[in-house]
């Protein structure tokens, strides 16, 4: 999964912020990779992405799994 983390306009700084995932109705490791680190937005950008690695699976579980994407720490 890819999510863009935007800003309303440039800055001058480099732009940080700490992402976590958390289990919703997926669950980790079989529907999709834990994953938690800093993004950073080099200066003069306005978006970066954070990729969270899903993993496909056979059992049919319903419409639909999700997860939680929570940002932190934005400096």
């Amino acid at each position: 999964a890819y999510f863009r983390v935007g800003l309303s306009a440039t800055n001058k700084l480099d732009v940080t912020v700490d992402f976590a995932t958390s289990d919703d109705s997926a669950a980790t490791p079989l529907d999709y990779s834990s994953t938690n680190a800093t993004l950073t937005i080099p200066a003069g950008q306005t978006n970066g992405w954070i990729i969270v690695p899903v993993n496909g699976d056979v059992v049919d579980e319903g419409a639909s799994e999700a997860f939680t994407l929570t940002l932190s720490n934005i400096s």
